[in-house]
């Protein structure tokens, strides 16, 4: 009969087969014995579709000269960050896509009410705003998207005794 590796086993003979020479020696957190080390999780991000306007019938004030062959489409967003760290992002993060898959990106066109501004948005806050977007005459507008950046998931390890880190 074939003996099955516990997982045990195996990150125990998966570690003393790491060379050492120039390692930190590995330290064993079991959590078994200990219950969990921290989790991560994604934060808490929200993008909201407040308004929007097909065509838009607002003041264009950029650019100055419109495209005959296109129209402005205007969305009015929020953007809430709830989670404990800031939430970088740019106007133009912000896009529309059509029903033929082509997305067209915000930023090229301002209108005259308040503008969603690019920033670096601090944890527990949120952000309202209007973005434009100029697109074909014959594009018809199917979903509105916002590019979040990708989260970095962290964990922060208690220092063990012994270690230069505890004292």
């Amino acid at each position: 009969m074939k003996q099955r590796t516990t997982r045990r086993q195996f990150l125990s003979a998966s570690a003393l087969a790491v060379p050492m020479s120039g390692m930190a020696p590995l330290r064993h957190v079991s959590l078994q014995e200990q219950g969990t080390v921290g989790v991560a999780s994604a934060p808490e991000w929200s993008f909201t579709v407040v308004s929007l306007e097909d065509p838009y019938t607002g003041r264009i004030t950029r650019p100055a000269e419109p495209d005959p062959d296109a129209r402005f489409v205007a969305v009015q967003v929020i953007i809430n960050n709830a989670s404990d760290s800031p939430l970088d992002f740019q106007v133009s993060d912000i896009r529309v896509r059509d029903t033929d898959d082509v997305e067209y990106q915000a930023g090229d066109a301002i209108g005259s009410e308040p503008r969603l501004v690019s920033q670096n948005l601090p944890d527990k806050e949120r952000t309202r705003g209007w973005v434009w977007f100029q697109i074909p005459n014959e594009a018809r507008v199917r979903e509105v998207r916002f590019y979040a950046p990708r989260p970095v998931f962290r964990v922060q390890i208690p220092a063990a005794e012994g270690t230069p880190e505890a004292g």
